[in-house]
């Protein structure tokens, strides 16, 4: 099985993001943020999934959890890729 991690501006992001949601509904904050750890892990499997954006920089990847936009980082050694940045879609 293969391996993930966040970026620190990555697990900002998904901190911020979950404690402004969990101000209105804990439940749908705690849900985002294990639909992204499960979108996380299935990319892990299988990270040639997702759009590529090999013209802004070579192995990014882009990915959506219900509205939020998740760029990665595939790093081929031993499979591991990093979360760089989630983005809110407008």
């Amino acid at each position: 099985m293969a391996n993930y991690q966040f970026s620190e501006d990555a697990v900002k992001d998904i901190n911020e993001i979950c404690d402004y949601i969990a101000n209105k509904n804990p439940t749908s904050a705690s849900n985002l943020f294990d639909a992204i750890r499960q979108k996380c892990k299935l990319i892990a499997n299988f990270p040639k999934m997702g759009k590529s954006y090999e013209q802004i920089r070579p192995n990014l990847r882009v990915f959506f959890v219900g509205d939020y936009i998740i760029f990665i980082m595939l790093m081929m050694i031993v499979f591991l890729f990093c979360v760089l940045l989630v983005v809110i879609e407008i």
